[in-house]
C-alpha cells in the first residue's frame, strides 16, 4: 500500500506537524517548477512526492498552492498518470478533508481541496472509476461545505485566491456533466446551487464572479433529461423571489436584502447570457421562465 493510500482515511494528515511539507531541503520551489515543466511525470510513482504535492494545497504561497498543488493534481488526473487505486486514494483523502471541514491558519487549504476535487470527479466523468455511492458522497460533501461555509474571501494580494464558492461550482459542473448521475442527484445539484445563492454571512456581496460560476454549473445541470422541465421552472420561480421579505421592494432599506438582490440578479443575468445564446432544446424551453425570473428582480 502506498503512503498516499495509507493516509487516505486520515483526516488532514497534510496539515499535521509531523507530516510532509510542500517544500523541504531536497524539494524547493525551483525543483517543483522542473517537475511542473515535465507535467509532474516524476511525481506519479513517488509516494513521498505525492505526499508533498498534497501538502502544497495548504501552502500560503500561491506559486506553490496554485501552480504546484492544484496544477499537479490536475496534470496527474488529466494525463492519466495514476492507477485506479491511486485515484481512489485521492478521492477518499479529499472527501475526508472536505467533510471534516478542516483548514489551515490562512484559510487556503479547504477551498483548494475543493478545487482539486473538481479534477478528481472530472476524471470519473471521462473514465468511470467511482461507484454510485461515492458520487453521492461527493455531492453530500459539497452540500455540507456550502451549508456550513463561513469564509467567503476571494482574492488577496498576499495569499492569492480562496474562492470556495466558485471552486464548489466547478465540482458541481463536473458532476452535472456525468451521465452516471441520477435525476435525484441532478435535483440535489440544483438545491446546492440554490443554497449557495444565499451566503451564510447574510450581508455578503459576491464580487468575484461566484454567480457566474454557479450559473455555468446550473446551465449544464439543466441539460440532463432525467429531470423534467417543470421542476426547473419551479426552481427559477422559487429562487428569484426575495427570501425572508414580502417582496423585492422591501429589500432596499436592508443591507442583507440588497446583498441578496445583488447575488441573485447576478446569477440570473449570467444564466440568461448562457441560455439565450443556446440552441439546446431544454434550455430554449426554459427561456420564458428565466425571463420571468429576471423581470421579477428589480
Amino acid at each position: 500500500m502506498s503512503v498516499l493510500m495509507g493516509a487516505a482515511l486520515l483526516s488532514l494528515s497534510a496539515l499535521a506537524t509531523d507530516a510532509p511539507k510542500c517544500t523541504d531541503d531536497s524539494v524547493v520551489l525551483s525543483q517543483w517548477q522542473t517537475y511542473r515543466a515535465e507535467e509532474f511525470s516524476a511525481v506519479a510513482n513517488n509516494d513521498g512526492l505525492l505526499e508533498q504535492l498534497y501538502a502544497c494545497l495548504a501552502d500560503p504561497d500561491p506559486r506553490l498552492r496554485d501552480g504546484i498543488g492544484y496544477e499537479g493534481v490536475m496534470a496527474l488526473f488529466r494525463n492519466s498518470q495514476l492507477g485506479k487505486a491511486q485515484q481512489l486514494a485521492f478521492f477518499e483523502r479529499l472527501t475526508t478533508d472536505l467533510t471534516t471541514l478542516t483548514n489551515d491558519e490562512h484559510g487556503v487549504f479547504l477551498p483548494f481541496v475543493v478545487l482539486a476535487y473538481s479534477e478528481v470527479v472530472r476524471a470519473d466523468r471521462i473514465v468511470s472509476y467511482l461507484s454510485e455511492s461515492q458520487r453521492q458522497r461527493a455531492l453530500n460533501a459539497i452540500a455540507g461545505y456550502i451549508t456550513q461555509m463561513q469564509d467567503y474571501r476571494g482574492f488577496d494580494a498576499d495569499t492569492g485566491w480562496r474562492h470556495g464558492v466558485a471552486h464548489s461550482a466547478d465540482v458541481l459542473l463536473q458532476l452535472a456533466l456525468n451521465p452516471q448521475l441520477s435525476g435525484a442527484q441532478h435535483e440535489q445539484i440544483g438545491q446546492i446551487i440554490g443554497q449557495a445563492l444565499q451566503p451564510n454571512i447574510r450581508q455578503h456581496f459576491y464580487i468575484y464572479d461566484e454567480p457566474g460560476r454557479l450559473a455555468r454549473a446550473f446551465a449544464y445541470n439543466l441539460l440532463s433529461p432525467k429531470v423534467n422541465i417543470e421542476t426547473w421552472q419551479q426552481w427559477l420561480a422559487q429562487h428569484s423571489s426575495a427570501y425572508g421579505y414580502p417582496g423585492w421592494q422591501a429589500v432596499f432599506q436592508s443591507q442583507d436584502g440588497l446583498a441578496q438582490r445583488h447575488n441573485k440578479k447576478a446569477f440570473f443575468q449570467a444564466l440568461y447570457a448562457t441560455i439565450a445564446a443556446s440552441e439546446q432544446e431544454r434550455l430554449v424551453a426554459l427561456l420564458p421562465s428565466l425571463q420571468a425570473a429576471l423581470k421579477r428582480i428589480p
